[in-house]
């Protein structure tokens, strides 16, 4: 699968608790015409066991979210300029995010495993 990478600006966020149990961030990109969500990924859940074992993917998500955008407060990554990696093709995926000009990524299989 070919990757390329593509510069996008991020429209909104959000912190999600979903159904209930389980924690998410999302970020909304828009390149070229398109807009796609990134994230989703479930970095947090409501059982006290399963939080032990999975430690803090949350705090590392959200904070690796900030440094791409360059930001020092979550309310500021709105509008912000990023590039994204992704597959090509109509299933296209975003695979990561990362800093506009910096050598900085999100890629959640890499930090977290598959």
């Amino acid at each position: 699968m070919e990757t390329i990478i593509k510069n996008a600006i991020i429209t909104s966020s959000s912190i999600k608790l979903d159904r209930d149990y389980f924690l998410s961030v999302w970020l909304s990109l828009r390149f070229d015409s398109y807009s796609q969500n990134f994230g989703g990924y479930v970095l947090g859940k409501i059982d006290e066991v399963y939080a032990k074992d999975m430690g803090n993917h949350a705090g590392i998500f959200i904070m690796k979210c900030m440094k791409v955008a360059g930001v020092t407060d979550w309310g500021d990554v709105v509008g912000k300029a990023v590039r994204i990696k992704t597959t090509e093709g109509w299933n296209a995926e975003i695979l990561g995010v990362g800093h506009v000009v910096n050598d900085e990524w999100l890629i959640p299989s890499e930090l977290f495993g598959k």
